[in-house]
């Protein structure tokens, strides 16, 4: 089997080591593969991810570390970013996609992941801390509720998915023996109306990766977690004045007239979880897929559905009903079923990509000895680096991978899949729409839609080479981090639907 992509990126193979006076670079965007020119600190297009020292390629330098913005020109995908002004519009679009597909993913953006426990947040009179957040636990239950806290009082930033409905090959993909996916990607701008916890780390480290908080506390949507309908008139009210206070400090005197009110704004995200859970009449849900998605689901469920319960038993059992098709993590795959060497996500795609659709991968050069090119260990084990822009050393998974396969035999191309990324008619009109670009900055690697892309591609590609069984084996079971066992969906004896699912199910069915 062979993915095919239609972007070719071409790569240099050449050798000197150069250091940029001060550590001062710059990406310029039109030189392809990274290429940029070292001008002593004078701004151009894109900056590099880190830059202390950088690949001499004639007149130009070759970044080591890869611009991780730039990332969107391997996948032949730009998400579709929604926000308040575009969301309406959207939703029958998105909601047939769904109704349509054979997988669907998602993923999200946190604003931030519950570590209180040093008990630095506090006041005088009460330390927030003192419940639980070890979301490390070793005991699931306990994981629950610390995630449960995190959940509870922390913020969506970011909501990606994406769909992937394979339909009939053209006589030039049959041709090539292909399976032909349509695939359709959003990336929805969100925040909390109302207060919430944020954890300054965790935004620090999205806007290293191109995320932009201005737009989307500007224009993005807010959102009320699910059974928090009292206070949607009031925060009706205090959502507009914020956004004109905002707009007038910012200088902006011709803001967006808002054409819906903040409850009709998150109707429309009630609308698109329905969707995904009661996907309409005659049509089964399809599999619903994540990369290390305990967190994400119950985000999802939390924010979108109902209050979450209680117990973990009685989330699993819901969820176990919601999603009769299946929930699937590509993690949980990678680590247990695949049983590749590394599983974080980026990795993991570039890995498939490469192996699969060789013509479009270039090789970025022969070795890694020939330029002196140094890889950070920590971020090519975790696809993380505490030092984050600091690292002198190279977070080029694509150069990284080139290095590590050049002695391995090469796969033999098979039953190609062949991409195609549908565009919302909307976006098709002669009349330009505001606030809804195909390919903005900030939707590389980290943005939630390319994520989403990221993980329904791998597990389509798993779907191709794993047989049933091993497919059936990772079914409802999700990863769990720092643990060598996998949390498993499944009805209890013990455990019975949540009120607020068993209300909503008995709604369903009349």
């Amino acid at each position: 089997m062979k993915i095919l992509f239609t972007t070719v990126v071409a790569f240099v193979a050449l050798a000197t080591v150069y250091a940029c006076p001060n550590g001062q670079m710059r990406c310029g965007g039109k030189y392809p593969g990274g290429y940029s020119v070292c001008n002593h600190g004078k701004p151009v297009d894109f900056q590099c991810a880190s830059a202390t020292h950088c690949v001499q390629v004639g007149n130009y330098i070759n970044c080591p570390t890869f611009d991780f913005s730039n990332y969107s020109r391997f996948m032949n995908i730009q998400p579709v970013v929604l926000d308040r002004h575009t969301i309406a519009q959207a939703i029958p679009w998105v909601c047939q996609a769904i109704q349509e597909a054979d997988s669907i993913s998602l993923d999200f953006e946190f604003s931030g992941l519950g570590r209180l426990s040093d008990g630095s947040l506090r006041t005088d009179s009460h330390d927030i801390a003192e419940g639980n957040w070890n979301t490390r636990s070793s005991h699931l239950e306990q994981r629950y509720q610390a995630y449960r806290n995190v959940v509870q009082t922390h913020s969506l930033l970011s909501f990606g998915l994406c769909v992937f409905r394979r339909c009939l090959a053209s006589d030039d993909d049959n041709d090539k023996g292909g399976l032909k996916y349509q695939v359709t990607t959003i990336d929805i701008r969100l925040y909390r109306g109302d207060t919430c916890l944020v954890d300054p780390r965790s935004l620090h480290f999205l806007t290293q990766h191109g995320f932009d908080l201005t737009e989307t506390f500007r224009h993005g949507i807010p959102y009320y977690p699910a059974g928090q309908s009292d206070v949607l008139s009031e925060g009706a009210g205090v959502a507009k004045r914020t956004r004109r206070k905002y707009n007038k400090s910012a200088g902006d005197s011709h803001s967006p007239v808002e054409k819906n009110e903040v409850a009709s704004e998150i109707s429309h995200l009630r609308t698109l979880m329905q969707t995904l859970i009661f996907p309409g009449s005659g049509r089964t849900p399809a599999p619903l897929v994540l990369h290390n998605g305990w967190l994400d689901l119950m985000f999802l469920y939390h924010s979108f559905y109902a209050p979450l319960p209680p117990s973990l038993g009685t989330f699993l059992v819901d969820l176990h009903d919601m999603f009769p098709n299946g929930i699937y993590d590509t993690k949980y795959l990678a680590d247990y079923v695949v049983r590749v060497d590394r599983s974080f996500l980026l990795y993991l795609y570039v890995k498939q990509a490469r192996q699969y659709s060789p013509g479009d991968w270039s090789d970025p050069i022969t070795s890694a000895q020939d330029i002196g090119l140094m890889f950070c260990r920590q971020y090519m084990n975790h696809g993380m680096c505490s030092l984050g822009e600091e690292c002198p050393r190279s977070h080029d998974v694509v150069t990284y991978l080139a290095t590590q396969e050049q002695n391995s035999k090469p796969t033999q191309p098979g039953e190609s899949i062949i991409i195609e990324a549908i565009t919302p008619p909307f976006l098709k009109t002669e009349r330009p729409v505001q606030h809804c670009p195909t390919h903005p900055v900030g939707t590389g690697a980290h943005s939630s839609g390319m994520d989403a892309f990221m993980t329904n591609y791998i597990f389509t590609t798993y779907q191709n080479m794993l047989s049933k069984d091993k497919l059936q084996s990772a079914r409802n079971q999700l990863y769990v981090m720092f643990k060598d066992t996998s949390l498993l969906i499944t009805p209890s004896q013990f455990s019975t639907f949540s009120p607020d699912h068993a209300r909503k199910r008995q709604t369903r069915e009349k």
